[in-house]
């Protein structure tokens, strides 16, 4: 890569059987198969491309998962949901988020809602698209640092995790009520969850190395990785995550059998 991602994921392309690696810039997202191979260069769409591995909604019935973007002014960050087929790029629709970096941006379904988690350093919340409003919305959080979507608690209703440079990371539900605290102990730079067969473990990326904790907030090992953002992505089947590092490599995280 010649320049660092702001974002990264799969994307399913409509008629291929194999998912592609989305790679997005400011200027451009680049399509690629899983080896690295490029296979379509979307060019002249000014903003933060953010996409997210199997996750997002089909929102025009197309067979393909729509990707999120986002463009910045010193006033205002907004939101375009896009449709990328395999000649165009089309916006669906916007909405306007918090200023600040740091952002989570992840389409899902709360009942017969299609909503988007939004995260920035200056609040963080659940935006409906099916209403055109916030469900719920946090300001004021200047302590934020990162953000992560998983189902904590596993009874089908997502919860956010928020890094924050305080040392602690939270986890907020889709009501927006806090429901864990735990402290990390320093500034958090990326979170990141994975499923296990006696639970999830939730990991938190420090300038110090990467922790892991039980779904309980219980220290239970560590790793040398510093990523600058961790992304939901699948290895033959099973869930995994994405480590974006500072210089732009990627690597894929695996749970050891």
């Amino acid at each position: 890569m010649f320049t660092t991602p702001h974002g990264v994921g799969v994307y399913d392309r409509p008629g291929r059987k194999e998912k592609e690696l989305a790679i997005g810039h400011y200027y451009f997202l680049s399509t690629l198969t899983l080896d690295g191979q490029i296979t379509k260069t979307y060019e002249g769409y000014a903003c933060y491309w953010q996409d997210f591995l199997d996750s997002g909604l089909d929102l025009n019935g197309d067979g393909a998962r729509e990707l999120l973007a986002y463009t910045e002014t010193p006033w205002q960050t907004r939101v375009p949901v896009v449709v990328i087929d395999g000649a165009k790029q089309e916006p669906l629709s916007s909405f306007a988020a918090g200023n600040g970096g740091a952002r989570l941006f992840q389409m899902l379904q709360v009942g017969d809602e299609s909503c988007v988690a939004v995260g920035s350093h200056k609040g963080c919340g659940l935006f409906s698209l099916t209403k055109n409003a916030y469900k719920w919305y946090l300001p004021g959080e200047v302590f934020k640092s990162s953000f992560f979507l998983t189902d904590l608690e596993g009874d089908g209703r997502p919860e956010m995790l928020i890094g924050q440079r305080d040392g602690f990371m939270l986890a907020v539900d889709v009501d927006g009520k806090v429901v864990r605290q735990i402290d990390v102990g320093e500034d958090v730079l990326a979170l990141g969850a994975l499923p296990t067969g006696r639970g999830m473990i939730l990991l938190a990326s420090t300038a110090s190395g990467t922790r892991c904790y039980d779904a309980g907030g219980r220290l239970i090992g560590s790793s040398p990785l510093v990523a600058q953002r961790l992304c939901p992505a699948t290895h033959q089947g099973k869930p995994a995550l994405l480590a974006l590092h500072i210089d732009g490599r990627v690597e894929l995280l695996v749970r050891a059998v």
